[in-house]
């Protein structure tokens, strides 16, 4: 299984590129629509916790490149930093009780 590196997984503009030898264009793996926060973020999680072919695999089923890291527990950095602003714990579970919690309040007003 081929693992994400820092040679082979690059910015390119608002894009997250895959790049071999073989394929020195690459191929896109995410795109940063509003801006190039969190790309870094994003890059680092797909280092640690995916390989190529899984990843690939998740994006072949129809999942977003967003649902797929939130597989293996992702927080985006702005997402990181409202959990940190509301006292909640920066974990994935931290940030489902968050968002519980916010919807819980919008359907009270």
């Amino acid at each position: 299984m081929k693992a994400f590196t820092t040679i082979n997984l690059i910015k390119n503009g608002e894009y997250v590129m895959f790049v071999t030898p073989e394929n020195p264009r690459g191929r896109v793996i995410a795109r940063f629509k509003y801006g190039r926060g969190g790309m870094a973020s994003f890059m680092a999680h797909l280092r640690k916790n995916w390989t190529v072919e899984d990843y690939l695999a998740k994006e072949k089923e129809g999942l977003a490149p967003l649902q797929i890291v939130n597989l293996t527990g992702y927080i985006s950095s702005n997402v990181k930093k409202m959990l940190k602003r509301g006292g909640y714990p920066v974990t994935a579970q931290g940030r489902d009780q968050f968002f519980k919690d916010q919807i819980t309040g919008w359907a009270k007003n």
